[in-house]
């Protein structure tokens, strides 16, 4: 009976004490979430953020959504940007507005001034030409050298970009090259002073001539 009684009396003083133990931690627990730091939880389980904000939308959480959605989106409209700027330089740089003519030939495609334009320049060769010959046959060099600069590259800046545009590379290489060679002639007639030579640059030159009218032809646009 005696040591019933003292095993009772022992259980009640167990149970008292781990009622005071608990009753400290969750004070120090309050504690701690009122303004207190991690060194005053020992024993305290601290949740992780993901745990603590799980299933709940947070301002930070669509500010970043909406940062990533605007990225995408400027990304794609900066690729598209790009492709259009692409294609446009190959169109209005490489190919030009070209057609399969019926005689075989590539047809520009140009308005009636543009098309006005191309054959006055073109005539203004021919002039030159028969200056040229004119000049050397009566070895008047000074003559020929100004006939040449007349169609040189000087003359290259009245065409219009938009006609520049529509012309495709291979043409503007052949009339690049023409001018260029034009003022290559007027060169060699002022220093040099040889109608032989003059007239052998000539030649050379009308070859340009031959390779574009044989290759091209001009059409009016609808």
């Amino acid at each position: 009976m005696l040591v019933r009684l003292i095993q009772t009396v022992k259980s009640r003083k167990m149970d008292k004490s781990s009622l005071i133990k608990a009753e400290k931690n969750q004070h120090t627990f309050t504690t701690s979430s009122q303004g207190g730091t991690l060194s005053d939880l020992p024993h305290q389980v601290i949740l992780p953020r993901e745990g603590r904000n799980c299933g709940r939308i947070t301002p930070s959480s669509t500010y970043d959504f909406w940062n990533k959605g605007m990225c995408k989106f400027c990304w794609t409209v900066l690729l598209l940007l790009l492709l259009a700027i692409v294609a446009a330089v190959y169109k209005f740089g490489f190919v030009g507005s070209v057609v399969q003519a019926p005689d075989g030939r590539q047809a520009l495609q140009l308005t009636l001034g543009e098309r006005n334009m191309v054959l006055g320049e073109m005539r203004d060769f021919l002039v030159a030409v028969q200056a040229i010959i004119v000049a050397t046959n009566a070895e008047d060099m000074a003559v020929a050298a100004a006939a040449a600069r007349k169609v040189g590259m000087a003359a290259q800046t009245a065409v219009p970009p938009a006609l520049i545009g529509k012309l495709p590379l291979a043409f503007k290489k052949l009339g690049f090259g023409t001018h260029s060679q034009f003022d290559q002639l007027a060169l060699d007639a002022e220093q040099l002073g040889d109608p032989l030579q003059t007239r052998e640059q000539l030649a050379a030159l009308m070859n340009n001539c031959v390779a574009c009218h044989a290759t091209y032809s001009l059409m009016v646009a609808d």
